[in-house]
């Protein structure tokens, strides 16, 4: 059966993936400019489809010059792209758009804090709640961002080699995929299969893949909720005397579905070290 197309990234195909890195791999400015035809559209169609994605309340609402600028910062970071790295260019390209229009959304808001009276707004303007909403959203875009680029930044020391190739699968999906707030969400886990064209016995490898992202992610997010923003590896190899006492009150071994998971999760650990240690009890 062939893989499913993608309908997310239709313009964005192989052809397109091809051309980046031939424009990346040579110097001879004719080449360069025949590849820059065929990725150009391609980035067009990145800049308009996450600007109605990431809309938010602050905006200049010019549409055409805030979807040029980003054009132009997906041109101007064209280079930064390593091509046979494992990373799709359609999901680096993608994260680098979604970072404009945060970044983009966060200056206007200062403008107008600085600026806007509010006697200048329609009387359905909800202030309380429009801060509330973008705050949050911008919040949760950052986070999702600085987490992706952390995970690529150290995808060959977080990943074993036999799970690279699933984490991959996943790590391309949630780069593409709004508002994830649970990577064991069914309706995240469905997409991640049929992208992925993922059989049933490939499925605990998917899985295994989403729970060593899952005990980074609780490290990245203790880190990150103290304006950390450094890329270095995060291990955490170990438990606390607190954590071991839960361990011993929770799991019982040769019970299936006992917690031992989300307790993994919760320490940002990985399920084998909770496993160890309960064997070891």
């Amino acid at each position: 059966m062939p893989r499913p197309k993608n309908p997310n990234n239709q313009y964005f195909n192989q052809k397109v993936e091809d051309a980046v890195c031939a424009y990346l791999n040579t110097t001879d400015q004719v080449e360069r400019e025949k590849h820059f035809r065929i990725i150009y559209p391609a980035l067009c169609k990145i800049a308009e489809v996450w600007y109605h994605k990431l809309k938010f309340s602050y905006s200049d609402d010019n549409m055409e010059d805030d979807m040029a600028g980003c054009v132009a910062w997906l041109v101007e970071k064209m280079d930064k792209f390593q091509c046979g790295k494992g990373t799709k260019a359609f999901s680096y390209y993608t994260v680098t758009a979604k970072f404009y229009y945060i970044q983009l959304s966060n200056k206007n808001y200062k403008y107008f804090q600085k600026n806007i009276p509010l006697s200048s707004m329609t009387e359905n303007w909800d202030v309380e709640n429009s801060d509330s909403e973008d705050n949050i959203k911008l919040e949760s875009a950052q986070f999702l961002f600085d987490f992706i680029d952390y995970l690529n930044t150290n995808f060959d020391s977080i990943f074993p080699t036999r799970y690279k190739h699933f984490a991959r699968i996943v790590l391309d999906t949630i780069t593409n995929y709004e508002d994830i707030e649970d990577f064991r969400n069914r309706k995240v886990l469905q997409v991640i299969y049929k992208r992925g064209n993922i059989s049933e016995n490939e499925k605990t490898k998917i899985n295994r893949a989403i729970n060593i992202m899952i005990s980074q992610l609780t490290l990245f997010k203790k880190r990150w909720l103290k304006d950390d923003s450094s890329m270095e590896l995060l291990v955490k190899n170990y438990l606390t005397n607190e954590e071991k006492e839960i361990i011993k009150n929770t799991i019982r071994l040769g019970i299936k579905n006992n917690g031992a998971t989300e307790l993994a999760r919760n320490f940002g650990v990985s399920i084998d070290i909770v496993m160890d240690y309960a064997k070891s009890i």
